[in-house]
């Protein structure tokens, strides 16, 4: 007989009784002979694919003393997404009597047909052995596993995601590169929304059925209704205009993310158009984003909000909380000089120190003051002598600051969807190489550029309920 308690959601611990009654087994009837009993204690650490066990064994050896044995035992597992598993396991024993003891072990396993091999060599106590060899083959009868079905279903939307066409978007909008909208295009980026809606309606009957055009349709219809056109003659856009027209641009490319946060910035600098604040508390519903509001409070914009949250979170040595504040609105004003001091101040106090170098490069070729470029150049040497004069930095591909976000908005689809493949192909290569913090670390990055991606979702729900 025996217990296990399962300590938390990766260790257990055992105990076993064997022969506890103690039979007795002598040829006579007169004679007593019972069998001795085996007491054992064990201990485990599992993860998905990672076991580790202890096991203390206890019994009357035939002196009457108690015969003590220990064994320590490990298995990996290196999974795959369709070329099958390969675990590796060894165990080391020890106890009273000479006992000593090593083995090993390998398993290949594809589908439902498993393949082991074993190998256990005794040491100490018959000589010149040369241990003992077992091969086995298995057939998995019954349902598949929760680790067959995840990494199935998590192969198959990798393959979707690879095999998806190139002119839809990760938020599956039809995108306004796809040669048949050209003219639809050109009236977009000529602010005629309303012009460019009735041009992809007249187009509908050729388009459809396809899921993709009809969310663009429903996207352009929105920006039509509120705004039919932001074309300007005789003047420059105003800052919140210019904001406004890239986030609406952003938001019929399917860049979410990005164009709530443009439009979050232009209602903020722009607080009593009431029209402004109603577009965009109807595009978050579109989208299901809550915007990122000002306090109506707050006159001083968005950006300015983001340096004063940042601010706060620094005085707190939050440092990565304050430096999130400030990627956020470098994002959107990539030579905002204060925000890219601060930035290299976030990055040096957290040990960044050629991202920090190299905002405070990028601060002083805009700074105009002497002594503060001064100042900066001994900061930027300071922060190369920490990590070594070759160090550099560059932005991670597809996160780059960009200038001017809104000359070429209609890019900016394709790239997060460049970007949102490499991801999924990361956190499936760690998936596989049973690495699944960083998986589900790069499905979450997916998520915080397309909040709605199906196929992260799944892949991360997976993740999270098989490491429980």
């Amino acid at each position: 007989m025996g217990a296990l308690y399962r300590l938390t959601k990766r260790w257990t611990l055992g105990a076993a009784l064997l022969n506890a009654m103690q039979a007795n087994v002598a040829f006579s009837s007169g004679d007593k002979d019972p069998i001795p009993m085996k007491t054992r204690f064990g201990a485990s650490y599992k993860s998905l694919w990672l076991l580790l066990a202890a096991d203390a064994r206890l019994q009357k050896g035939p002196d009457g003393k108690a015969d003590k044995q220990f064994i320590f035992a490990a298995e990996k597992v290196f999974p795959s997404l369709d070329r099958g598993d390969v675990s590796v396991r060894a165990s080391l024993g020890a106890g009273d009597r000479e006992f000593r003891q090593a083995t090993a072990g390998l398993s290949y396993k594809i589908q439902k047909i498993q393949l082991d091999y074993g190998f256990s060599l005794p040491i100490g106590t018959v000589k010149e052995t040369a241990g003992n060899h077992k091969l086995a083959l298995t057939y998995h009868f019954g349902s598949v596993t929760q680790t067959e079905l995840a990494e199935a279903e998590l192969l198959d939307q990798y393959k979707r995601l690879r095999e998806a066409k190139d002119y839809k978007s990760p938020r599956e909008t039809a995108s306004l590169n796809d040669p048949r909208l050209a003219d639809v295009k050109e009236q977009v980026l000529k602010d005629n929304y309303y012009l460019a809606n009735k041009l992809l309606l007249d187009k509908a009957n050729e388009l459809l059925p396809d899921a993709s055009v009809v969310s663009l349709t429903k996207r352009l219809a929105t920006v039509a209704a509120f705004y039919p056109s932001l074309a300007v003659e005789g003047r420059a856009k105003l800052r919140w205009e210019q904001l406004l027209n890239g986030g609406i641009r952003d938001f019929i490319n399917g860049a979410d993310l990005r164009a709530m946060k443009q439009l979050a910035y232009a209602q903020s600098l722009n607080q009593q158009d009431s029209a402004l604040s109603n577009f965009l508390d109807r595009i978050g519903e579109m989208t299901r984003i809550n915007p990122d509001r000002v306090p109506s409070d707050f006159s001083r914009g968005w950006a300015e909000f983001k340096l004063t949250e940042s601010d706060g979170y620094y005085g707190k040595k939050r440092y990565s909380e304050a430096l999130r504040k400030l990627d956020e609105m470098l994002e959107l004003e990539p030579k905002h000089l204060l925000g890219l001091k601060k930035s290299g101040s976030c990055n040096y106090m957290l040990g960044s120190y050629a991202r920090a170098a190299h905002d405070w490069e990028t601060a002083a070729g805009l700074e105009t003051d002497p002594l503060e470029k001064a100042k900066l150049g001994k900061m930027i040497d300071e922060a190369r002598l920490k990590q070594g004069k070759g160090a550099v930095w560059e932005p991670p591909a597809g996160t780059a600051r960009q200038a001017e976000p809104e000359e070429k908005p209609e890019t900016a689809a394709a790239k997060d969807a460049r970007e949102i493949e490499k991801l999924y192909q990361a956190g499936a290569d760690h998936y596989a190489k049973g690495e699944y913090g960083k998986a589900a670390d790069a499905f979450r990055k997916i998520l915080t550029m397309d909040p709605q991606n199906t196929q992260a979702k799944k892949a991360l729900e997976r993740i999270i309920r098989l490491s429980r």
